[in-house]
């Protein structure tokens, strides 16, 4: 993590699921400096806190003060960093003399588990002596380490030096992972030795894993290090040393969990060059990445200043994900985030909250706002985990020589801030959630969550105007928290809650927009305590039309007799694939409809899942609730004769004979019909006449059964020697054209009302087919007219109804 612009762009608010213990809780407002009692927090798995305790620099930043600290405050994670630089030292030290070169590790790793918390443990640093950099140390910036950092600013700049030569890949990184020669793991395998960085790998998660679980590749690899960053190449190296190490890790220990190294806003800024979707482009461009679960378990994300940028880039890391086709089993967290506080009297060296060139800063109040809003953002967006950054201040006190920067929930002297008490809040009311929904209305942001003992609402004002917030009752009463974790019991008025909300007052942000507010006001938390609801809503996909269109509308009911429905769960099955199963459409939507596209000729069944405000959860149904087919669109050119004024190619129907065909009024559909035989004419030099329609048709074969269909009424008042035949023309593969009759010729006598018929031209599926309409008529005195109306080639047949029509010319 660095100071610098955090920026994202708005998304459209989306529905996700979130996995609250509630004990009320009440405290007193401190002024600023007082050193006062920590809240009484249970710790949640949920939670964390960024250097806890760390080794940096050959130096262990750890005390049991701290600890329980980090453990009043309600946190049970911790993330620090391994820098490898700075563990092996020389070539082979990991192997030769392990206790030697971990000997600071295996105090921290064995000191945090004692305390017991979880580590994220970030591998970081190429050593020197192995480094890709054409630079030494001495040439070049000081390494960027993650926390804590020196005390005095060093005399180079870092934009006007080279980058650290370990932020560079190791140059054996492109050696194969396994002595076979290959990146391909299986039984037995031994790690390739003189790929060095999965040599460290390996050693360094087989000498822990009965201790950590979770390892961090690398820091901020889409922050440049040319800017200060930690990753001094591309994505394509980044993704080698990401597979590399996935696969030593799993090496070592198969229930490893691999996350990515945490990513900055460079990802989200610009999609088309964001470095996470060139990572997961290559990831799936890799032919052994499937097979290999992507070589990631975990994204991690930072994000800095503005809380509304957890909710923004979970949304769109989890649709990129979804996109590469990898959603599955991928979690998201954010194991950096906080605002660095200014005019902390306390903080010697505190930049003043009224430099506007400190930007993305916060007063104490402002930083305590923050961490309550980015919590209920992440959390409603779907995050895992939220780690702030971090403890205490550490290095960040005289960062730049002159200027602290108070990223601690804890000053560097031991006294708590305020933001320290709102962490506490946060995980008093936002711990083991059931359910999240996001719903901004006008200025004010209401995040909801189903909780184990009812519901707890998070609003706030995003604008300086103090404004009014509203939520409707489920309880009689309700308690309002605020960020200091003082209590107060409400009433709604009307069924209705109303909360003062103070407008906000953060506008420091990186544009130097004075209306772009980056943190929003003060928030409150209205928690209304509900009766046990152990009974699981009930829902179903409503009846849909045998036969469908592509595209066509689904929709789905629910019912809860408890604290109500937060949202549906809907799955769809295409039964024409052969051992089709459930496919998940729509997950954790409050829609009750949408649109469906589906492929031609394919039978589809849905079914449904309702989820309640208090966790319960109903099961799918064994079978469907609702089926449809696909409908082929007709092949068949103007086969209602509705768009056309005359016959001829640009119609689609090609014309024969010696009759011309005609439009009529009388229609069995629509406003037109065919009309073929009026006004006979005979062929030249010959008594009798043909009035033909044809045309060129390939039978689809994307349906399962192919039917021809056309309706058809026939007029005369002699009929004598004329008829109306109907054929069709085909030639196989390597022989001559075959005639196959649908109505054969001198059968068709008189058909005074509207008569269907249907072919099956399944045994033709893929073939073309040249369909011929024909009158036959011997001379005007053997009268017959063919009235011809809906010629298609479909599955829709059955859905036409036949309606007796009065004859008319």
């Amino acid at each position: 993590m660095v100071i610098r612009a955090r920026l994202l762009s708005s998304l459209t608010a989306m529905i996700l699921l979130v996995t609250l213990t509630l004990p009320p809780v009440s405290g007193q407002v401190p002024a600023l400096g007082e050193t006062y009692r920590a809240l009484s927090v249970t710790p949640n798995d949920r939670f964390g806190i960024v250097h806890i305790s760390a080794v940096a620099s050959n130096q262990i930043t750890s005390s049991d003060k701290r600890y329980q600290q980090a453990k009043e405050a309600g946190a049970k994670w911790n993330r620090w960093v391994f820098y490898w630089h700075e563990i092996e030292t020389t070539d082979g030290l990991i192997i030769s003399n392990p206790d030697q070169a971990y000997r600071l590790q295996d105090q921290v790793v064995d000191s945090d588990v004692a305390h017991g918390f979880n580590i994220d443990a970030v591998l970081l640093g190429t050593p020197g002596w192995i480094t890709s950099a054409s630079v030494t140390a001495m040439e070049a910036a000081p390494f960027p380490e993650v926390g804590p950092r020196p005390r005095q600013a060093e005399a180079v700049s870092i934009k006007s030096a080279s980058p650290s030569p370990a932020t560079y890949p190791p140059r054996s990184l492109g050696q194969p992972v396994f002595t076979d020669g290959t990146d391909i793991p299986g039984p037995a395998k031994s790690i390739n030795m003189n790929n060095h960085w999965a040599r460290f790998v390996y050693t360094t998660v087989n000498r822990y894993k009965d201790k950590i679980k979770y390892w961090e590749i690398w820091n901020e690899p889409d922050f440049p290090a040319i800017d200060g960053g930690f990753w001094a190449s591309n994505p394509e190296s980044y993704y080698r040393l990401l597979k590399v190490a996935y696969l030593a890790a799993k090496t070592a220990d198969p229930t490893a969990k691999i996350m990515m190294g945490g990513l900055t806003h460079y990802s989200f800024r610009d999609a088309s060059a964001s470095f996470l979707r060139q990572v997961l482009a290559l990831i799936k461009a890799d032919p052994l990445a499937a097979t290999n679960n992507f070589f990631f378990d975990v994204i991690p994300l930072h994000f800095y200043s503005r809380p509304f940028d957890l909710w923004t880039g979970t949304v769109l890391t989890r649709t990129w994900l979804r996109e590469f086709g990898m959603s599955a089993n991928k979690e998201i967290w954010v194991n950096e985030t906080n605002a660095p506080a200014c005019g902390d009297r306390d903080l010697q060296g505190a930049i003043d909250c009224g430099d506007r060139n400190f930007k993305g800063s916060a007063n104490l109040s402002e930083q305590a706002d923050f961490i309550i809003q980015a919590f209920a953002y992440g959390f409603a967006a779907g995050l895992t985990r939220i780690l702030i950054f971090q403890l205490y201040d550490d290095g960040w006190q005289y960062y730049d020589g002159t200027h602290s920067q108070g990223y601690g929930l804890i000053r560097n002297g031991g006294s708590p801030r305020p933001a320290y008490t709102a962490y506490q809040v946060a995980v008093t009311y936002l711990s083991n959630l059931f359910s999240g929904l996001r719903t901004s209305v006008g200025d004010v942001e209401r995040i909801t969550f189903g909780t184990p003992q009812g519901k707890v609402t998070v609003l706030w004002d995003k604008s300086p105007q103090a404004t009014e917030g509203t939520v409707a009752a489920s309880a009689p009463t309700a308690t309002l928290v605020y960020p200091d974790g003082r209590t107060e019991v409400r009433s709604p008025l009307n069924n209705v809650y109303r909360i003062s909300l103070p407008g906000a007052t953060d506008n420091k942000n990186f544009q130097d927009n004075l209306n772009d507010y980056i943190i929003g006001g003060s928030p409150r938390l209205l928690v209304e305590s509900l009766p046990p609801d152990t009974t699981p809503p009930t829902s179903m996909v409503n009846p849909l039309p045998a036969q469908s269109q592509k595209s066509f509308m689904v929709s789905w009911t629910g019912s809860d007799v408890g604290w109500g429905i937060v949202n549906y769960d809907v799955q769809y099955r295409d039964t024409s694939v052969v051992g089709g199963t459930w496919q998940d459409w729509l997950s954790s939507t409050t829609a009750t409809s949408a649109t469906f596209n589906g492929t031609a000729g394919h039978t589809y069944e849905f079914r449904s899942r309702a989820r309640d405000w208090a966790g319960n959860v109903e099961a799918f149904p064994a079978t469907a609730d609702a089926q449809t087919t696909i409908v082929q669109p007709n092949v068949v050119t103007n086969g209602d004769f509705e768009s056309i004024t005359d016959f001829g190619p640009d119609a689609g129907w090609n014309v024969l004979g010696s009759t011309a065909p005609k439009l009529s009024n009388l229609a069995y559909t629509g406003l037109q019909a065919a009309l073929l035989g009026d006004d006979f004419k005979a062929e030249p030099g010959q008594e009798y006449g043909n009035s033909t329609i044809w045309q060129k048709i390939t039978v689809p074969d994307t349906l399962t059964k192919p039917i021809l269909s056309f309706v058809y009424r026939i007029a005369t008042t002699q009929p004598g020697r004329a008829w109306f035949e109907v054929k069709f023309h085909y030639t196989p593969a390597g022989g001559e054209p075959v005639v196959v009759w649908v109505i054969p010729r001198d059968t068709v006598r008189q058909a005074p009302s509207w008569t269907k018929v249907t072919y099956d031209l399944t045994s033709y599926k893929g073939k073309q087919i040249e369909l011929y309409f024909n009158v036959v008529q011997w001379n005007d005195a053997h009268d017959l007219r063919a009235y011809l109306d809906d010629v298609s080639i479909d599955q829709n047949y059955a859905q036409r109804l036949l309606l007796p029509l009065i004859l008319e010319r």
